[in-house]
């Protein structure tokens, strides 16, 4: 959920950060260029976006 379209309008962001439910930020195709920004403190299980307003993008499967 993006903080814009929230009916709380930013008093909820630690919520508001959550991932989807069931994701991690290894399911998201922007978690190689969060992790040069953020380096060591990314993991791939983090379930909330460190970035406002959240970034995630859910990465696409290639299945060949």
């Amino acid at each position: 959920m993006r903080c814009e379209n929230c009916k709380h309008i930013h008093s909820c962001k630690d919520q508001c950060m959550n991932l989807p439910k069931g994701k991690t930020c290894g399911d998201c195709a922007l978690f190689e260029k969060c992790k040069i920004f953020l380096g060591q403190r990314l993991q791939k299980e983090n379930t909330k976006c460190d970035f406002e307003p959240i970034k995630f993008v859910e990465a696409k499967n290639e299945t060949n």
